[in-house]
């Protein structure tokens, strides 16, 4: 070997070069190969880190959207902590709990097409084949069960379609129209029949057909702003759709009326939380039933227990049977689990919502010593503010301060108009807009996500921002809304 090097002293030497390169590269490969795997372990316990913080978050905004009612958002957020192809399982007990929860909630058969604006009345015909759905843009989609598609859109006007009714042989519709009217329909031609005209307030609101097909009762609401004027009852003929009567005596307004399965009683939902039940007969009430302080029938033995005490779970019979299984369990369902989401807001609703609940009387005791009070009438404005005592009690100001009001702030900014204003606990409120003040008609809610008018258990500040548009002038109001 010696000789072999002294002889070719070049290619020794440039064999000990090359053997000293390889086992540099050698080395240098390990660290690399040691670093790159360091850094790839890293990476890992950065992304299960990640994960790991991710299934927390979900988890915990899918109990908070369960507990505010929603059933969507809880299945989203839990389908998405469903493992990876091969990644580990983070799913512990409160996610199979959840799971459960939600397992024991109706699913939906199927889902129609969406409409073009929301839906404010819905009815399905005697024979079950038909679903008409009255819109806030003024149209009535007509959808078939059996097909799960759109056959027809009605339209006659340009605003909210409150309520409709099918006749007894589904043959017709009857819809409510804001322009104090009601519109009867031909649901096969899908034309308009003809009109029951006649109220004088502001918003027709609802409609019912009799079930032996003779009578239509229809209601309309005295003011948006006003809740205890009275409004109008009126009952017409199901086939010449002449009017036949008013029914008098309530002193709220009405909602959406029933009749009973004989057709001889009329019930009618008041916006003071009554509900009063008529005899066409005689055309008087002849009961009312209340939900807030509301008598019983069965009282269960405490003649101070009501359907709602507002402060009182002991006495408030419509939890008891709500949270309680048996005979007497609302709804009367045959079911062993309970509603533990309807138990939690009505508890919370007895306990803090009503524990400070007034009444408009109560409000006027509170206010004016009576209820008869010369100032003390809804539409009169007692301090001379602006703010009639109907807006002062759904606001919660002093009718006898001026100084104490509640209002809107308005800001221009180029293309937009912001409205700002304070939403009170209990109250729903939605801002509209108009171009003509003299059309109380007119009137329509500002079309963006923030103005649903939802009842909200919490004071907070709200804005609304609109799109200006090339309009001369535009005009904006707030409404507001007893629960």
């Amino acid at each position: 070997m010696q000789k072999w090097v002294r002889r070719r002293p070049a290619v020794a030497a440039l064999s000990a070069t090359s053997i000293l390169f390889l086992l540099t590269i050698a080395i240098g490969a390990t660290v690399a190969s040691i670093r790159l795997k360091a850094g790839r372990n890293a990476a890992e316990a950065n992304r299960d880190e990640a994960e790991a913080n991710l299934y927390v978050a979900e988890t915990a905004m899918a109990f908070a959207a369960w507990d505010r009612g929603s059933a969507s958002l809880p299945r989203i957020l839990l389908d998405n902590q469903r493992p990876k192809p091969r990644r580990p399982d983070l799913r512990g007990f409160e996610w199979h709990y959840l799971d459960a929860l939600w397992r024991t909630q109706p699913s939906p058969l199927f889902t129609f097409p969406p409409g073009s604006d929301a839906i404010f009345g819905l009815a399905c015909s005697p024979a079950g084949r038909l679903v008409a759905a009255g819109q806030q843009d003024g149209k009535i989609q007509l959808l078939d069960f059996v097909t799960r598609r759109v056959i027809g859109v009605l339209q006659s006007q340009t605003q909210w379609v409150y309520s409709v009714a099918f006749s007894p042989d589904g043959k017709r519709l009857v819809s409510s129209n804001p322009r104090k009217r009601f519109d009867v329909w031909d649901v096969e031609k899908q034309i308009l029949v003809t009109n029951l005209l006649g109220h004088s307030t502001f918003d027709a609101i609802g409609v019912a057909w009799s079930r032996d097909g003779r009578r239509i009762a229809t209601t309309s609401a005295g003011s948006l702003y006003n809740r205890t004027l009275p409004g109008e009852i009126f009952v017409w003929d199901g086939n010449t759709y002449e009017k036949l009567f008013a029914l008098e005596g309530h002193s709220a307004g009405p909602w959406k009326p029933a009749f009973s399965p004989d057709s001889r009683l009329l019930a009618t939902p008041h916006t003071d939380g009554t509900i009063l039940l008529w005899d066409l007969n005689s055309r008087r009430p002849v009961r009312t039933f209340g939900l807030i302080n509301g008598s019983l029938f069965d009282p269960l033995g405490d003649s101070e227990n009501r359907v709602i005490n507002p402060g009182s779970l002991k006495r408030s019979v419509l939890l008891t049977r709500i949270a309680n299984l048996g005979r007497e369990h609302m709804p009367p369902l045959a079911t062993t689990v309970l509603n533990s989401q309807a138990i939690k807001l009505l508890r919370d609703w007895i306990t803090n919502g009503l524990a400070k609940y007034q009444s408009y009387g109560d409000w006027q005791l509170a206010n004016f010593g009576s209820t008869n009070a010369l100032n003390a009438a809804p539409d009169l404005d007692a301090d001379g503010d602006g703010a009639i005592n109907q807006l002062e009690y759904l606001t919660g100001t002093n009718p006898l301060l001026a100084g104490d009001g509640w209002g809107i702030r308005l800001a221009v900014a180029e293309t937009q108009a912001e409205i700002q204003f304070p939403r009170i606990a209990n109250r729903g409120f939605e801002v509209q807009w108009t171009t003509n003040l003299v059309d109380p008609n007119s009137w329509q809610p500002v079309d963006v996500a923030r103005n649903e008018p939802l009842i909200s258990a919490t004071s907070s500040t709200v804005s609304v921002q609109d799109q200006l548009t090339s309009a001369p002038r535009k005009f904006y109001r707030v409404r507001i809304l007893e629960p």
